[in-house]
């Protein structure tokens, strides 16, 4: 019996795809329809709603007959915020399985209000024929399951953070997040990923944006041999929320000194810290004066940023008599360098006396006339000499617009690439007044090779200090070097729109012809010793052929991500096998095992199958 090397050819054929655009750090207040959160937020400002607005695109439970609760609420017993799969399919039938997930649930299974959780949850289901230690690295980190005995899910771990009903925070310390968002194909309008298609994806804190196993020695998870085994395919989904968004507090919260929307702590320590300073220094004057029967309140007050010729909101100052006697307030003024810029609405505190207890008032309003930071004092005198004082500011500025980076170059790209590299810009208001950003678009010569992915910027207000960010690709259509701007529209006096430079050289994927004698583009390889064979019609001056069964030919090439027809050739001979097994990997990874019948259609080009290879191309004759 013998086996037979043949001649591989990989054909590129015409691909066009796209793409789109750590732990979670805020969660909305709840939905009084529901009694969930409204949205959760991560640190990459990613902002998902419970999805349960399209069936298509979200999974979760339909609704119960009967349950009043889960007819008001739109669903069952589940539902999802975020949620992704990747799947492994092992050689001799196994497979592994993660499940990655920010789920919306009750404590006791059935819809009730009260009984709301929600949770992150990391589970890894994988069939082990090899016994040992396994590692799993994935996009939330690494998990190692030491001692596997070998069995149907054998490795079989669930962990499941923020079970406690009410408790919306505690999922916030889970493994997931930020949210990994599809790349390839890119994700619908409004959403993250759409579950239904296996999709590249971004997002992985660690980078690691692949589920991957390395299991013990001779484990044999990819097929040939080796103990890895790596997939970067997901099935994703998660409704976004949208720019425009509710607080994740509203109002002012009595005691929130660090505007974090909660009183704690830390908001202790500085409260501590400000009285300690105030009694330290005799000078400084806590209650606007050094006479303990005064209290003016607020003593400062910083009106913020007005544009100029508009007018802020009235700001009421009070004064208070704890003294034991009457006391007279004479005239009150506006003093210091922009007093002007200050204006008084309403003084019900000039030429007064307050009854002990008594307290009387006075208001006013930030009027500026030009652009810059606004100082003045409020004198207030009583008692015929003394005098109290008010600290006023604002300022009067315009929007400033800049990015963290001002160009791109994505270097070379393969055209109609698909693992596609993307590039996060943070936009910034640097300026003290808000920026009114317009919708975002690509500008320029090669405006249609590139793609906004992720737009967290168009139809927003930037105030100071704030940002958001866009995420870029470069997805070449045809080869070249290609150019394009970012655009981005806004109210900034001077730069608008704000452009931020693309360039990219797509690069025409070529055919790659491999024989056994050289390699091209390619490489040939072999284990085991390869005769000179006698079959005609081979491709260039021979062909070769082995006895011995379980030899192995093997041909590789580097090709861009993109979709090639992969073609064999061989000679044909009356004792060649009918079922020779020719397995096609994409670097570690298994796409399929074609049998192909040595004793017909030699001498010709025989098509095996259209692969896309997201690394070496690796074709392999046993």
């Amino acid at each position: 019996m013998k086996s037979r090397s043949w001649l591989l050819m990989v054909l590129c054929l015409a691909a066009a795809s796209s793409s789109a655009y750590g732990a979670l750090f805020g969660v909305s207040p709840v939905d009084p329809a529901n009694g969930f959160p409204q949205f959760y937020r991560d640190t990459n400002g990613v902002n998902l709603v419970l999805g349960i607005n399209d069936a298509a695109l979200t999974a979760f439970d339909p609704v119960i007959p009967g349950n009043a609760f889960s007819v008001q609420t739109g669903f069952g017993a589940e539902a999802f915020y975020w949620a992704g799969e990747s799947i492994i399919d092992l050689p001799g039938g196994g497979t592994a399985l993660l499940v990655l997930a920010l789920e919306a649930a009750y404590a006791n299974e059935d819809p009730a209000d009260g009984d709301q959780v929600v949770f992150g949850r990391v589970r890894i289901r994988i069939d082990v024929t090899t016994p040992g230690t396994y590692t799993v690295i994935h996009p939330y980190g690494t998990d190692v399951f030491p001692n596997v005995p070998p069995g149907t899910r054998a490795i079989n771990m669930t962990r499941d953070i923020g079970l406690a009903a009410g408790d919306f925070e505690a999922a916030l310390t889970s493994d997931i997040g930020p949210f990994l968002i599809a790349v390839s194909p890119p994700p619908p309008t409004g959403f993250v990923g759409d579950p239904g298609v296996a999709q590249t994806v971004t997002g992985s804190p660690t980078g690691n944006n692949f589920f991957k196993i390395i299991g013990p020695a001779g484990a044999d998870l990819d097929g040939l041999g080796g103990n890895e085994v790596e997939s970067t395919l997901f099935s994703v989904q998660g409704e976004l929320a949208g720019p425009d968004l509710p607080a994740v507090c509203t109002g002012d919260i009595v005691g929130d000194l660090n505007n974090d929307c909660k009183v704690d702590l830390e908001d202790l320590a500085i409260f501590e810290a400000n009285l300690f300073a105030c009694n330290l220094d005799p000078a400084e004057d806590c209650f606007g004066s050094t006479d303990p029967n005064i209290i003016i309140s607020p003593v400062t007050f910083d009106f913020g940023n007005v544009d100029v010729g508009a007018s802020s909101t009235t700001k009421t100052f009070t004064i208070t008599n704890v003294g034991p006697d009457p006391m007279t307030i004479g005239a009150i003024n506006i003093t210091h360098t922009d007093a002007a810029e200050f204006i008084f609405t309403n003084v019900d505190a000039n030429d007064v006396t307050v009854d002990p207890n008594g307290i009387v008032e006075f208001q006013v309003t930030f009027s500026p006339t030009s652009v810059g930071e606004k100082t003045a004092i409020v004198e207030i005198p009583f008692y015929g000499s003394s005098l109290a004082i008010v600290s006023l500011s604002g300022c009067s500025g315009a929007p400033d617009i800049t990015s963290d980076l001002t160009s791109k170059d994505f270097g070379e790209v393969g055209v109609g690439s698909v693992n596609i590299t993307t590039q996060v810009f943070t936009i910034s208001n640097v300026g003290d007044d808000d920026l009114l950003i317009d919708v975002v678009s690509l500008t320029g010569t090669n405006a249609s090779e590139f793609l906004i992915t992720v737009d967290n910027c168009s139809n927003l207000t930037l105030p100071p200090g704030a940002s958001c960010t866009l995420t870029a690709a470069f997805n070449p259509t045809s080869a070249g070097e290609k150019t394009a701007s970012i655009s981005i529209p806004s109210d900034d006096p001077d730069e608008d729109p704000y452009l931020i430079s693309l360039a990219g050289t797509a690069i025409a994927a070529k055919e790659v012809t491999i024989d056994n004698e050289d390699g091209e583009a390619g490489g040939a390889s072999s284990t085991g010793t390869w005769l000179v064979s006698g079959g005609a019609n081979h491709h260039k001056a021979n062909s070769v052929y082995n006895k011995t069964t379980g030899k192995k030919f093997m041909f590789s090439a580097d090709l861009f991500n993109v979709q090639y027809a992969v073609f064999m050739r061989w000679t044909t001979w009356p004792s060649r096998f009918t079922n020779v097994p020719v397995q096609i990997h994409s670097g570690s990874t298994l796409l399929d095992t074609v049998t192909v019948n040595q004793q017909r259609n030699g001498g010709t080009w025989v098509l095996l199958g259209i692969y896309t290879f997201a690394d070496t191309a690796k074709v392999t004759i046993t």
